[in-house]
């Protein structure tokens, strides 16, 4: 699924930070890719997932990041809250490069 792996530029816009990740979609958490781009965060999952649909937050629409645990323990998870609140829940490696990095495109969180 790094089909931005090598890439500069995802969906018209340049790629700030990537990698794998786990969305959690309802119960099912389902791997796949994490591409943060200039405009956007984009979930990308795996085909082998049951839900397979992507997730693309707008920047303009982050309302709050978050650090969580997953497990009540491991710390690498990441909650993403919409302005309109809904939120979006993603295990990430590095979790403190992911927040640098969304942090790094002037958020106002």
């Amino acid at each position: 699924i790094a089909l931005a792996e090598r890439a500069e530029t995802y969906e018209g816009a340049a790629i700030v930070h990537q990698g794998p990740a786990n969305h959690f979609a309802g119960a099912e958490g389902r791997g796949g890719w994490l591409i943060l781009t200039t405009e956007a965060l984009h979930f990308k999952s795996h085909k082998h997932n049951i839900q397979r649909h992507p997730v693309t937050i707008r920047l303009r629409e982050i309302a709050s990041l978050k650090s969580v645990n997953t497990a009540l323990i491991i710390p690498n998870g990441l909650l993403v809250t919409r302005d309109d609140g809904s939120r979006e829940r993603f295990v990430v490696q590095d979790r403190g490069e992911w927040l640098d990095a969304l942090r790094s495109q002037n958020l106002s969180v």
